[in-house]
């Protein structure tokens, strides 16, 4: 069982963010259902996905960003599995 936070977070900015990401949700922000984020900004956000699955996606719980400047990705645009994939084991010589 996951307890949840017992600290509240407000006033987050991600700004100026460009690159790569090998998996297709290149941003979560999960935030607990009793201390919700306040005031987080994404501004100026582009990264790709350089797999074969299409675009980079963007995943948010319980946050509603503001956000601003030019985004490669719509955000909080994903839905969040209700259970967590477990990664696959990497296969060893």
């Amino acid at each position: 069982m996951q307890e949840e936070s017992k600290v509240k977070l407000s006033n987050i900015s991600f700004k100026n963010i460009h690159g790569t990401s090998t998996r297709p949700e290149a941003v979560k922000i999960i935030c607990s259902a009793t201390l919700p984020y306040e005031n987080v900004e994404l501004a100026d956000i582009e990264i790709t996905h350089s797999g074969p699955t299409g675009l980079a996606v963007s995943q948010c719980s319980n946050v509603k960003p503001k956000v601003s400047g030019k985004q490669s990705l719509t955000t909080c645009s994903a839905p969040i599995p209700a259970k967590p994939i477990p990664a696959k084991p990497t296969p060893t010589a």
